[in-house]
């Protein structure tokens, strides 16, 4: 009995152990708690069992591997293949190849595992409450696809790459990434930091530097990346200077591989232009030469044009990346194609240039009336270009205006008689038997100032006003080098020294010399403004008439 009894009991444990043998791995509970990177906005996650077994929990080894409930037949030949195994090889050949993966190795071979799923999630995730970790429950030892499958991804952001793990009891960190352009410009002054917001005049040519960082591109199979840049209607498009990562440029020299980069054509569009440039075969390029999570630079001109808004307003321009954002796609095609995989808008990165105009407006000391034909100079080494509107004599042979041998003009016709005196015509300009005659016309013309001598002259309209448009911040010197006929001019120089504030400062100006009426500026630095007034002549005694007495005489009489 004592024999049988043991036969008995032994063969009972070796059944038990069997049994719990075959159960062992299969029932075990475990939660996988996900942690957010740099996501913003809430996320949904899905966990697939690709391989099961018996797990040793302390040591994190599995071991007993076979095909888990997520892969059929053909994902199980389409894994094997992807590691270089024949289809004929085991789950734990499979587990074996890829034993000694990296993670960038991983990347890839979990674009395909995703793309040979089979059954529904093995678990889906819960939030904690607070948008910064998930936990999915699932049962069963073993190694398990965690996918990220959030709709409506916030802007700027992409779905977490997928993340492969045996499964205990663990927490891993989700691999999402945010995507946030950084534009930049600067002008002509080689010593100007580059910023957001900047000053310039019409003409200058201003350097716009776009910085974003280079995303993880491993996961997916192909990677679309194109840059799109509105600008204002007030900047021209001139060209791309380069396409940098650090210091070094983008697949080569840009124009000697337009195969990597597509050519950045401006588009005239309402408003403005538009820029794209489509980075072709980018995922290639980037893994290529380790560019991933390095800045990507991209540096570009415009110039600022006749059409620029004046004030505080500014002049924006606004860039934004649109990506894949998704590594479960395919991104089949071009990007601008008719597929249907998602693609990801980083937010706008806005610069603003901002341009400033100057009125002089001319009126008389005591009336306070208009005065046209005062002529002024206006100089400074801050502009390169104005619009510049006033008015000026034009030659005319029927122009009411004659010129004056000491470069002024009157309405006096020469030999008519001012008081019963004739007029001495020897003062007068003559092409030969003619005189020069001159209408007043108004003008509103964009106006170069010279390289070396920059400068500008201008006449008041009859308005008594010049307006010289696209100025930035600088010293202005005003000069009168004509008075308005019967008046005397004035010999102060006038000097405007604008000081435009960055960052939300109060735009500002100070009068430097000169006296005037009134110095004002608009509330939004849209416009400063000069009023300066002129006084007539003297009346000086006259000899040669008849004088006046024989008129009272007469007149008593």
């Amino acid at each position: 009995m004592k024999k049988i009894l043991s036969l008995v009991l032994a063969l009972a444990m070796i059944l038990t152990l069997g049994a719990a043998f075959a159960e062992y791995g299969t029932t075990n509970t475990h939660t996988i708690t996900i942690e957010k990177n740099n996501a913003t906005g809430a996320r949904s996650y899905e966990a697939y069992q690709i391989l099961k077994g018996n797990l040793d929990a302390a040591e994190g080894v599995l071991a007993d591997i076979q095909w888990g409930a997520n892969v059929n037949a053909a994902g199980q030949a389409a894994l094997l293949t992807a590691v270089g195994l024949t289809t004929d090889k085991t789950a734990e050949d499979f587990a074996k190849a890829i034993s000694g993966y990296t993670s960038a190795q991983l990347d890839q071979l979990a674009v395909t595992i995703n793309a040979n799923l089979t059954g529904s999630a093995a678990g889906t995730s819960t939030n904690n409450g607070t948008n910064s970790s998930y936990t999915i429950p699932v049962t069963g030892d073993g190694y398990y696809f965690i996918k990220d499958v959030t709709t409506n991804l916030p802007e700027g952001e992409t779905a977490s790459k997928h993340m492969v793990n045996i499964v205990r009891d663990v927490t891993i960190k989700a691999k999402d990434s945010v995507l946030t352009p950084d534009k930049k410009e600067t002008t002509q002054d080689p010593n100007q930091v580059k910023v957001k917001d900047g000053t310039a005049a019409i003409g200058d040519e201003i350097t716009f530097d776009v910085n974003i960082t280079i995303p993880d591109t491993n996961p997916y199979k192909r990677f679309w990346f194109v840059m799109n840049d509105k600008l204002p209607a007030g900047l021209t498009y001139t060209g791309i200077t380069s396409i940098k990562v650090g210091e070094a440029n983008y697949a080569g020299e840009y124009d000697a591989t337009p195969e990597a980069v597509a050519t950045a054509d401006a588009v005239t569009t309402a408003g403005g232009q538009a820029i794209e440039i489509i980075f072709k075969e980018f995922k290639a390029v980037v893994e290529a030469n380790n560019y991933i999570g390095k800045t990507l630079t991209v540096t570009y001109t415009a110039v600022v044009n006749d059409d620029a808004v004046y004030g505080n307003t500014g002049n924006k321009n606004e860039v934004e990346f649109k990506y894949s954002n998704d590594p479960t796609k395919n991104y089949d095609g071009e990007p601008g194609s008719d597929s249907t995989d998602p693609v990801g808008t980083t937010p706008k990165s806005t610069t603003e240039t901002d341009v400033t105009a100057l009125k002089i407006k001319k009126v008389d000391g005591s009336s306070k009336a208009a005065l046209a034909g005062a002529e002024f100079e206006i100089a400074s080494t801050s502009y390169n270009m104005t619009i510049t509107k006033g008015e000026r004599f034009k030659a005319n042979a029927e122009g009411a205006y004659y010129k004056l041998l000491d470069g002024s003009y009157t309405t006096t016709v020469p030999g008519s008689k001012v008081n019963d005196v004739v007029v001495n015509d020897t003062q007068y300009v003559k092409n030969g038997d003619a005189y020069d005659r001159y209408d007043l016309e108004s003008f509103e013309e964009v106006q170069s100032a010279p390289a070396t001598d920059k400068k500008i002259t201008v006449t008041t309209n009859a308005d008594g006003e010049i307006s010289i448009k696209g100025l930035k911040p600088g010293t202005y010197t005003v000069t009168e080098t004509k008075a308005p006929d019967g008046y005397n001019k004035i010999n102060d120089t006038y000097t405007l020294i604008i000081d435009w504030g960055k960052d939300g400062e109060v735009y500002k100006f100070s009068k430097g010399t000169g006296s005037s009426e009134g110095w004002t500026m608009a509330e939004d630095g849209s416009l400063f403004e000069i009023t300066i007034a002129n006084n007539k002549g003297t009346t000086l005694p006259s000899t040669g008439g008849i004088g006046t007495t024989i008129f009272y005489v007469l007149g008593g009489l």
